[in-house]
Order: structure tokens, then C-alpha cells, then sequence
């Protein structure tokens, strides 16, 4: 069970730490156990984050930038995914979470959607920087055009 309610929408306090990830320099400075990570900032202070039920850090936040730090940057959970903004995550959560399975996942979709079918007896539309030549459109063998291969 949730310590915390499932929570539908990322707040505007976590869009704002999310976003600040860019500009803010943590560095992941060990990881004591699967769920815990101990960060530092540019100014030298420690902290000690831990993903459960509910979501710990030292500064005394239970949504706040060092979490997202942790969830975001090192386990590479899209910022969309509704796990992403949860403050506390069940066994099942975390372990998707910490095995890679959802970032895994994620990308396949996203590989996927990019090799959706096109329409048929069209020719594969060539990607500008993969640097393959477009395949040639099948055409019919009849007497006018004659197989190359069977001459």
C-alpha cells in the first residue's frame, strides 16, 4: 500500500524543480543501497536521498530537486511518466524503477511508433542522417519488363 496517494498531475513545485535540473550541478557521489543515493552540490553539502514509501531526503523535502535529481538523471525516468512525480512509490513501482524495465520499455514504444507501417506499395521514406539508399519500389514482371535475375 501507497504511503501517499497516487498523485494524477506533477505539481507546479516539482514542474519547477524538474526544469531546474539544467542549470543545477548535483553529483551522484555513492549509492549505499538500490534506493538510496548520496548526492553533493557545487557548494560541497551532502545529501542523502532515499526512494520508497514514502520518497526521503536530508534537506526535509519529500518533492524536491534533489528527488527529482535521483529519479530523473540517474534512474532516466522520462519527466512525463506518472511515476516520475510520485512522493512515495510501492514494491512493484520501485522495482520497475530500479530495474531499467520502464526506461527500456519507453524506448522501445518510441522505436516502435518510428517504424509504424507506411501506406502500402509506398517506398520506405529514407531518414536524412541515416545515410541509406532508399529501397526501389517493387514493380511487375511481365513480358516488357523481365527479371534480371531469370534472363
Amino acid at each position: 500500500m501507497r504511503a501517499t496517494g497516487y498523485i494524477n498531475r506533477a505539481s507546479d513545485a516539482w514542474s519547477v524543480h524538474v526544469s531546474s535540473l539544467a542549470n543545477l550541478r548535483l553529483f551522484l557521489v555513492a549509492r549505499p543501497g538500490p534506493s538510496v543515493f548520496v548526492l553533493k552540490d557545487e557548494e560541497d553539502n551532502t545529501f542523502k536521498t532515499t526512494l520508497g514509501n514514502p520518497h526521503r531526503c536530508s534537506c526535509g523535502g519529500t518533492a524536491c530537486v534533489h528527488l527529482a535529481f535521483c529519479i530523473i538523471k540517474v534512474l532516466k525516468v522520462p519527466k512525463e511518466h506518472p511515476l516520475s512525480h510520485q512522493t512515495s512509490l510501492t514494491d512493484n513501482e520501485l522495482d520497475l524503477l530500479l530495474s531499467g524495465t520502464l526506461v527500456r520499455s519507453t524506448q522501445a514504444r518510441a522505436v516502435a511508433r518510428s517504424l509504424q507501417p507506411q501506406e502500402p506499395n509506398s517506398p520506405p521514406k529514407p531518414k536524412a542522417d541515416s545515410g541509406t539508399v532508399p529501397r526501389q519500389a517493387l514493380s511487375e514482371v511481365d513480358e516488357e519488363n523481365t527479371c534480371t535475375i531469370c534472363q
